[in-house]
């Protein structure tokens, strides 16, 4: 048996072992990870659109993102 053929052996019984820790782990990884790039987007826009500093035509991609944002979260 190859080198390869014995780690993934492995792996595949550690994976079992660990079953449903391993999925749960991993759900909440991505969620927390979602809403952490929703707020670092979130916060951008907002101080785009709030600052007097932007032109009007520079807030479009502002306004747009936080459309985008409302709407994936109510998709979710």
């Amino acid at each position: 048996m190859s080198k390869f053929a014995v780690i993934a052996v492995i792996g595949l019984l550690f994976m079992s072992a660990l079953g449903a820790a391993a999925v749960e782990w991993s759900i909440g990884f991505a969620n927390s990870m979602r809403a952490f790039i929703s707020v670092a987007l979130l916060t951008a826009s907002l101080f785009v659109v709030l600052s007097k500093r932007y032109l009007e035509k520079d807030r479009n991609w502002a306004y747009g993102t936080i459309g985008a944002l409302i709407g994936f979260w109510l998709h979710t």
